[in-house]
């Protein structure tokens, strides 16, 4: 199912790219706030289920949109966005002596996104707001472990749990938008996952992500000038 969804959204904004008709083109640009729960189904390790801290990361976007009418477009998206997790660690010495006191780490998944989203402008102003609701398809190509050590003698703590994150991550998409005489627009968007990215009998894992990014429709832009 989760294929046919993404082939689905491949197919429809490879449509709306072509076409001849687009209303908008542009980028966009922010910062994404992104978590992951870590919850341990066995009861002997259930004191440990708890989120992690909050990873800032980069986002990029760039979109084509196609207005229907003055209320409803379709905006097909493609773009980077780092997820993730921060981590504190403390290393210890055989007499349990802190070496480092809290030192913090971030796990950096990144992701080569697929948007695909409606937008609904209910009023015509100046500066007008709008909704967006879509789907979000995360493709995870690369990471950067937490490392524990220095050199050649360093190790990620999570790459063998990691190794086994889904490679696609379906999410839904809530927004929220002002768009500024069609030109700038900023959004703020809740991206709720459809399901955990990773599983086992042992552990479930769970992302969260919202996002703040600031855009400009480069066709306006150009013919302002």
């Amino acid at each position: 199912m989760r294929k046919v969804i993404v082939l689905v959204l491949i197919l429809v904004a490879g449509s709306i790219a072509k076409a001849q008709v687009i209303d908008n083109y542009g980028i966009r640009l922010g910062v994404g706030i992104a978590n992951q729960q870590w919850k341990y189904k066995s009861d002997m390790f259930g004191d440990l289920t708890d989120w992690k801290d909050n990873y800032t990361g980069f986002s990029v976007y760039a979109n084509v949109e196609k207005q229907f009418n003055k209320f409803i477009a379709l905006r097909p998206e493609i773009g980077y966005a780092q997820k993730g997790f921060n981590e504190s660690l403390q290393i210890l010495t055989d007499e349990a002596d802190p070496v480092f006191s809290d030192t913090k780490q971030n796990l950096v998944l990144h992701n080569i996104v697929l948007n695909l989203a409606g937008k609904f402008t209910p009023i015509e102003t100046t500066f007008k707001p709008y909704l967006l609701l879509g789907l979000r398809s995360d493709f995870l190509i690369a990471y950067n472990d937490v490392q524990v050590g220095q050199g050649e003698n360093s190790i990620g703590i999570y790459k063998e749990i990691v190794d086994e994150y889904k490679s696609t991550l379906l999410s839904g998409i809530l927004g929220l938008g002002f768009d500024y005489k069609e030109l700038v627009y900023i959004e703020f968007e809740y991206c709720p996952p459809f399901s955990s990215i990773y599983d086992n009998s042992a552990l479930s894992i769970s992302d969260k992500f919202y996002e703040f990014t600031v855009g400009v429709n480069i066709n306006s832009l150009f013919a302002k000038q």
